[in-house]
C-alpha cells in the first residue's frame, strides 16, 4: 500500500509541472494562471452545490430508515474533489472534475461501498471483540 502512494506522491507534481509548462508555452503565462484560478473558482462553486445535494440525499436516507453508506462515500469523494480542484494544476483539476461528476462519483462510491461490505463479511467474528454476558439488579 505504501509504494503506490509513494509513487503518486512524487509523480503527480512532476506531471503537473510538465503540463503547466507545456500549456504555458502555448497560451502564455498570464493566461495559464488565469485558467488555473478560473478552474479553482468554478470547482469550488460546483463542489458547494453538489455537496448540498449530497447532504440532502444523506438526510433523506436517514429519515427513510435506509443506510446512507453510498451517499457518505460520495461526500468523501466531494471532499477529495475539492482538494484536487483547489490544488493548482490541470491534471489535478481533471481528476477533481472527474470526481465531481455525479455519474462517476456514484459508480466509484458503489464500488468502494461494495468493497467495504466484502471486507466486513470476511472479517472473522472473533476479531471484532468479546461479548460479555451480564445480569443486573436494581435495588432501592
Amino acid at each position: 500500500m505504501f509504494l503506490p502512494v509513494f509513487i503518486l506522491f512524487f509523480s503527480i507534481p512532476i506531471i503537473e509541472i510538465y503540463v503547466l509548462i507545456s500549456i504555458g508555452q502555448h497560451i502564455g503565462t498570464l493566461n495559464t494562471i488565469a485558467l488555473i484560478m478560473l478552474t479553482a473558482i468554478l470547482g469550488a462553486i460546483l463542489v458547494r452545490s453538489e455537496g448540498i445535494s449530497t447532504i440532502i440525499r444523506i438526510r433523506k436516507a436517514f429519515l427513510g430508515g435506509e443506510s446512507p453508506a453510498v451517499e457518505l462515500i460520495e461526500g468523501a469523494l466531494l471532499i477529495l474533489s475539492a482538494v484536487l480542484l483547489l490544488t493548482p494544476g490541470f491534471v489535478t483539476d481533471g481528476l477533481g472534475f472527474l470526481c465531481l461528476l455525479p455519474p462517476t462519483r456514484k459508480i466509484v462510491a458503489k464500488i468502494i461501498s461494495a468493497r467495504i461490505a466484502i471486507l466486513n463479511i470476511e472479517t472473522p467474528r472473533s476479531s471484532r471483540g468479546n461479548t460479555i454476558d451480564t445480569e443486573f439488579k436494581i435495588e432501592d
